[in-house]
């Protein structure tokens, strides 16, 4: 989600660069887009992250590969079936990583119809409690406001914790994560025919200050889950759709495991869920 977010919420200003025979329009300078608070790139991002989690041969967005999102450059023609060739462009990319770690101590209880849930990762710890629902898998995120170093009053900035309790099998997985972003220059190189990324190589981290590496974020990262109540109905319900589509994407992804959700918090004591979890966020 986090890559995909990272270009949405980006907006850039164009430069051409001029190579033997093409032109290019490349991008030296990134920074916020204006419409930032409508969260309507933030859910956007959960959508895709949602598609792949069903459909399995989905590929990254444009100017999108792994962890990168690097600024949009025209890909020149000739494209399409039968072209050969690659073109590498220097551009600005911003490396986003979720950080994404299983909890070191986790308990679910339950007691008159409440599963109490508690864990502590790093310097943070959390509490929280949901209904019963029989047999019925749970799951969901939250922000952890409840952490020694790094504390964030912001809900936005705040690390989150995504929880999965299978219903069948009381098992409880908790997975923290504090995503980071560092803005680099860069060499992309994209394949002619597609115009998907193929490769991203740093050149180096002299990027010019913006309001995304300084004022007003000053290289704090959104966690892009958690945005704080507003007075726009609409963007609340954008929020809360975002809250909903991301956990889900990957509890509909275990269904692919053996034994589903349960069995996948059994092995390994949840380390495939821990790592799908830093995969699809």
């Amino acid at each position: 989600m986090l890559s995909p977010l990272a270009s949405g919420i980006l907006t850039s200003r164009g430069s051409p660069v001029i190579v033997p025979n093409v032109a290019v329009q490349s991008t030296k300078s990134l920074g916020l887009i204006s419409d930032i608070a409508t969260l309507e790139t933030f859910l956007a991002a959960a959508g895709y992250a949602s598609a792949a989690a069903s459909a399995r041969n989905l590929t990254d967005p444009p100017f999108i590969l792994g962890s990168w999102a690097v600024a949009q450059f025209n890909v020149p023609q000739p494209t399409g079936p039968g072209t050969n060739g690659t073109i590498i462009v220097p551009t600005t990319g911003i490396q986003t990583m979720a950080n994404c770690g299983a909890a070191a101590s986790q308990s679910a209880t339950l007691s008159n119809g409440q599963w109490s849930l508690q864990a502590t990762w790093e310097s943070c710890t959390i509490t929280m409690t949901s209904p019963a629902q029989g047999d019925q898998d749970l799951f969901g995120v939250e922000p952890v406001p409840s952490c020694t170093q790094n504390q964030q009053q912001n809900p936005s900035f705040q690390p989150v914790v995504f929880w999965f309790l299978s219903g069948q099998t009381q098992g409880l997985s908790m997975t923290f994560c504090q995503p980071s972003s560092v803005a680099y220059n860069v060499l992309a190189e994209a394949d002619l025919a597609t115009g998907l990324l193929t490769a991203v190589t740093i050149v180096d981290n002299n990027v010019a200050q913006n309001n995304f590496t300084g004022p007003p974020f000053n290289g704090q990262v959104l966690n892009g889950v958690y945005f704080g109540q507003t007075n726009d109905r609409f963007v609340n319900a954008r929020s809360i759709a975002v809250q909903t589509a991301l956990p889900d994407a990957i509890y509909r992804a275990t269904r692919s495991f053996p034994s589903g959700l349960g069995g996948m918090i059994a092995e390994n004591n949840g380390a495939g869920l821990t790592d799908l979890t830093n995969k699809t966020y």
